[in-house]
């Protein structure tokens, strides 16, 4: 035990011997080379994972560390100590039989808002697995079609736009592009000469290999050249990151 450690060191001192062990033979795994080195990576995640995600700012608001979304002003997760000892002191005094445990007392999480569900100006708890029961137990008793009983979202968000933790879901750019490949025709025409061609700056920086040790001054001029050899007259596209919100902020997290 560290707390120990005192006493073998003492008892070293005291006969002159010292205690020595090596890799290969009784050194502990938490000391070994391969295992530090480990640590040393895991805590450089971390600090790059907490770097991108400052929890130290001015803002009070109460946010998500892993997706950055803002919690509601009904959301008191950060209270749940005192939530907690709101229900036993209202345990006091009371029987099991009598006592009555409420679904408004607990804290209200993150998670829960996101599935909730406004309906008719009160907030409801949608819990998608207990409707789903609720909804064939109404089809088989009153012998109801369930294909229409399904032909709404049973989720309080799009489930094809919103993944399970509430963040837009990406756009899947090349199932798009090959639709749209598959689906128009070809046209057999002559192309004017007073094109001007727009490039997708992020498809364009997957057509050129970066060469070991290039600079970035010789990165620019081959993207240059590649573009005047195979373009001549165009504009390059970048999706800029502002501040305000965007379709890449998925992207983003």
């Amino acid at each position: 035990m560290p707390a120990c450690a005192e006493i073998p060191d003492a008892m070293q001192s005291v006969t002159d011997v010292a205690f020595h062990s090596s890799e290969q033979q009784t050194q502990h795994k938490e000391l070994s080379v391969a295992r530090q080195k480990r640590d040393h990576t895991d805590i450089q995640l971390i600090l790059r994972y907490l770097l991108d995600r400052n929890t130290f700012t001015v803002d009070t608001a109460l946010r998500s560390i892993s997706s950055g979304k803002e919690a509601e002003a009904t959301v008191n997760a950060e209270q749940a100590k005192g939530v907690g000892n709101k229900i036993l002191s209202s345990m006091i005094g009371n029987t099991v039989v009598d006592f009555t445990f409420k679904k408004k007392d607990p804290a209200v999480t993150m998670a829960l808002k996101a599935k909730s569900s406004n309906l008719h100006d009160d907030l409801v708890h949608v819990h998608s697995m207990l409707l789903v029961q609720r909804l064939v137990t109404t089809v088989k008793n009153t012998n109801g079609c369930l294909e229409d009983a399904f032909a709404f979202e049973v989720c309080s968000v799009p489930a094809s736009l919103f993944d399970s933790g509430g963040l837009p879901r990406q756009g899947t750019k090349a199932a798009l592009a090959t639709y749209i490949w598959t689906s128009t025709k070809q046209v057999n025409g002559v192309i004017p000469d007073d094109v001007t061609y727009v490039i997708d700056g992020g498809l364009l920086l997957h057509l050129l290999p970066w060469c070991r040790g290039s600079t970035y001054n010789q990165l620019t001029q081959s993207y240059a050249d590649f573009l005047i050899r195979h373009v001549g007259k165009g504009t390059v596209v970048f999706d800029g990151y502002s501040c305000g919100p965007t379709t890449k902020d998925a992207a983003h997290l």
